[in-house]
């Protein structure tokens, strides 16, 4: 018997082969995936089935996606972490120390993705005089990107967070430790936890979900995911890693060569920016640094 839903299903957490999805209408259901081909991930919206003589339902088919968070995995192929994305936060404190690198990677991704990118600094309470990561953190304003610097032990600048995501879908990401789940904590302390649902939906609980969604009161939806140590944009062509460097994007148009690497070219303009200090010297490395990353990876030529 197919189940009758023609309002769309949202998967809202994953574990593995394991989904919980969630109807406009607040239903959640428990469900698992029509054989291998499919690969639903948070954010997506999906078309379920009942199974004869069982709770969960059956994913049949994933509907079109407006956008893909993607990574290089560990295989060198391409992984979908999430889609549906509005928003993209990266989330980074005092202790772990920030991986800038990374921070650019997820950037990138964003505007490739067309997507907004905000930078949250977490912990500042434990250390009020990290100039470093300060100078950083104006370096990406400068650019502009928003930033909010936060506490969630002190409870400080939450709101701007919650302002941020309203009516959008959001998707927080960074290092582990840095404080992403006590940001959701806070931020969604009125919605239904995943242990919860868990219980609502007949299953009991699930065992730890690679991401998870959250409502939040202002119609807005955060997705937490897993803590990494590193995050390798995905793209197949140098316009693609110029594009996700927008002030390189930029400077570029005045190059000599409309096809210019900004690498060892004549009459660069990118260059010219850099030595000018219109462009960061970490930035630029940073954009050179993905590039041999892509090339080591035969990405790109």
């Amino acid at each position: 018997m197919i189940l009758k839903i023609n309002q769309k299903v949202q998967v809202i957490a994953t574990y593995s082969q394991r989904m919980i999805v969630r109807a406009v209408n607040g239903q959640y259901f428990n469900t698992k995936i029509k054989g291998k081909s499919l690969r639903p991930v948070c954010g997506d919206w999906v078309l379920i089935e009942s199974i004869k003589n069982e709770d969960e339902k059956l994913i049949t088919k994933i509907s079109l996606r407006n956008n893909e968070l993607s990574r290089i995995n560990t295989r060198g192929k391409r992984e979908v972490l999430a889609a549906n994305i509005n928003l993209l936060i990266i989330v980074i404190a005092v202790h772990p120390e920030p991986d800038w690198y990374v921070v650019d990677r997820y950037i990138s991704t964003a505007e490739n993705m067309g997507i907004k990118t905000a930078i949250v600094f977490n912990k500042i309470d434990l250390d009020k005089k990290n100039n470093k990561t300060i100078a950083f953190i104006q370096d990406y304003k400068k650019i502009g990107y928003q930033t909010i610097k936060c506490s969630v032990k002190k409870n400080s600048n939450l709101d701007k967070i919650c302002q941020i995501v309203r009516n959008k879908t959001a998707i927080l990401v960074g290092q582990s430790g840095v404080g992403k789940s006590s940001i959701i904590n806070k931020t969604t302390n009125n919605t239904l936890k995943i242990s919860e649902i868990s219980a609502v939906s007949g299953q009991g609980k699930h065992t730890t979900a690679n991401s998870m969604m959250f409502n939040l009161p202002n119609k807005g939806k955060l997705i937490d995911s897993p803590g990494i140590r590193d995050f390798i944009t995905y793209a197949e062509s140098f316009s693609e890693i110029i594009s996700g460097y927008k002030e390189i994007k930029l400077r570029g148009v005045d190059c000599k060569f409309h096809n210019c690497r900004h690498l060892r070219e004549p009459d660069c303009a990118v260059k010219y920016a850099v030595l000018k200090g219109k462009i960061t010297n970490h930035r630029y490395n940073s954009y050179k640094r993905l590039i041999n990353i892509l090339k080591d990876l035969k990405k790109i030529n």
